[in-house]
C-alpha cells in the first residue's frame, strides 16, 4: 500500500488482525503481527497482602493464542470464585504467611513467553482481649487486680502495639503497656476500668480492641451513724447487715441501737464475707464511770448461741451463766485475758445473766437476751 493518511488504527487482540481505516482508500487489514512472539504480562494491585485476604490475577499479555498457566510455589494456595490455573482472570486465597513466586505462560504459535512475580502474605491476627480480676467476689475494703488477657499474644511484637488503661474515661498514662492494673482499696463502686490494645499493622483486625470490666462492691463505705439521746442510728439501708461495735468488739447488730454501756462506738455493714469500711466513731460517757464495767466486753446482745466474752484484765477469770429465775446454769468457766473467749450458749430463748468475777472477787453481770 503506496503512502496515504490513516484515519484509525486499531489492533483485534482475538484474531491477531491489525486495521487501518485510511482517508479516501477504505479499510485496510493484515496479520502482519501474528507471527510475533508472545509477551507475558500480569501485574499486581498490592505485593503485600493479608493471609485473609484474595489476589486477583489478570492475563493482559500480548500475542498469545488466548491460553495461558498460572504457577504459584509454594503450594499453600487455592484459587476461588470458580477460577483456576488456566482463567484469564483468577482469584487466589493464600493459606499460610510467607513468600510466594507467581509465574505465568503464555503461548503463541509453539513460542512460549513466561513472566515472574513475587508476593508477600503476612499473618493475620485477631485483636482480642477480655478484662478479668483476680476475685469474681471482692469487697470494697481488699485490694483487686485486673488483668488483660490478649488472644493472641503474638501482636505484642508488632510495630507500635500499645496496651492502654482508662478509669471512668480517663487514661492511668503509669500503667501504659503493663498486663495487670492493682486497684488499691477502698474500691469504689461503679468505676468503669478499660482496657485498650492498638498496633500499626495492616493485618490485625480489627486495628483497636477493648474490654471493661465495672466494679460492684457489696459493702457501703459511706455507713454513717448518729445518736439521739440514748440510741444510735445507722443511714444504711442496702442489703447486708448493720453490725455495731463498742471498744473494737461487736455488741449487736441492726439499723439502729441502744446504748447500755459508755464507751467508743461504731457501726460496719456486713455483705456476705464482705465487711465494710468502719463508720464514723461516737464517744458515749453519759452513763456513769464504770471502769471495771468497760473492762469487759460481752454480745453479741441479742444472742443467736454463740457468746463471745473478752476482758483486759491481767489474769483469769471466772465466768457463770444464770437464768431469768436465778438458777445457775453454768459455772466455773474460764475466761482468759486479752483474747475472744468463745461459749455456746445452748439453752431455750429468752434473757439470761453472764457474770464474770476477777481474781480480785471484782464481778460484772450482763443481760443477755438469747434468740436462736
Amino acid at each position: 500500500m503506496g503512502a496515504v493518511k490513516t484515519m484509525m488504527l486499531d489492533y483485534n487482540v482475538k484474531d491477531g488482525v491489525i486495521m487501518a481505516a485510511t482517508h479516501g482508500r477504505g479499510f485496510f487489514t493484515s496479520d502482519a503481527w501474528t507471527k510475533l512472539d508472545p509477551v507475558a504480562y500480569f501485574s499486581l494491585k498490592d505485593s503485600v497482602i493479608c493471609e485473609s485476604q484474595s489476589l486477583e490475577l489478570i492475563d493482559s499479555s500480548l500475542n498469545t493464542e488466548n491460553t495461558r498457566k498460572w504457577n504459584i510455589s509454594p503450594a499453600s494456595f487455592k484459587f476461588t470464585n470458580g477460577s483456576d490455573s488456566s482463567s484469564k482472570t483468577a482469584k487466589v486465597q493464600f493459606d499460610k504467611a510467607g513468600e510466594y513466586t507467581i509465574e505465568l505462560i503464555v503461548t503463541n504459535a509453539g513460542m512460549e513467553s513466561k513472566l515472574t512475580r513475587k508476593i508477600t502474605v503476612n499473618p493475620q491476627y485477631l485483636n482480642n482481649l477480655t478484662l478479668n480480676p483476680s476475685n469474681t467476689s471482692y469487697c470494697e475494703n481488699e485490694d483487686l487486680t485486673l488483668t488483660a488477657n490478649i488472644l493472641d499474644i503474638n501482636t505484642q511484637g508488632l510495630a507500635n502495639a500499645a496496651l492502654q488503661w482508662f478509669r471512668n474515661g480517663a487514661e492511668i498514662s503509669a500503667n501504659l503497656n503493663k498486663m495487670t492494673l492493682l486497684i488499691k482499696a477502698p474500691l469504689i463502686n461503679k468505676d468503669e476500668y478499660e482496657i485498650k490494645f492498638t498496633a500499626d499493622y495492616a493485618c490485625l483486625t480489627p486495628k483497636s480492641a477493648s474490654s471493661t470490666y465495672t466494679l460492684n462492691t457489696s459493702a457501703n463505705s459511706t455507713l454513717n451513724i448518729t445518736r439521739v439521746w440514748d440510741t444510735l442510728f445507722s443511714n444504711y439501708n442496702g442489703s447486708g447487715t448493720v453490725e455495731w461495735y463498742r471498744n473494737g468488739f461487736k455488741i449487736g447488730t441492726g439499723t439502729r441501737y441502744k446504748l447500755i454501756d459508755n464507751g467508743e462506738f461504731y457501726a460496719r455493714v456486713v455483705n456476705g464475707n464482705c465487711n465494710g469500711s468502719k463508720s464514723n466513731i461516737i464517744q458515749y460517757q453519759s452513763l456513769g464511770s464504770d471502769n471495771l464495767k468497760n473492762r469487759i466486753q460481752i454480745g453479741p446482745n441479742p444472742n443467736s448461741g454463740l457468746l463471745s466474752i473478752q476482758t483486759n484484765w491481767l489474769k483469769p477469770s471466772k465466768a457463770k451463766i444464770i437464768s431469768l429465775n436465778g438458777e445457775i446454769i453454768s459455772d466455773g468457766i474460764i475466761i482468759l485475758p486479752g483474747i475472744e473467749n468463745k461459749i455456746e450458749m445452748d439453752y431455750p430463748d429468752g434473757i439470761y445473766f453472764v457474770e464474770i468475777v476477777n481474781e480480785l472477787g471484782q464481778s460484772v453481770i450482763e443481760k443477755i437476751v438469747l434468740s436462736h
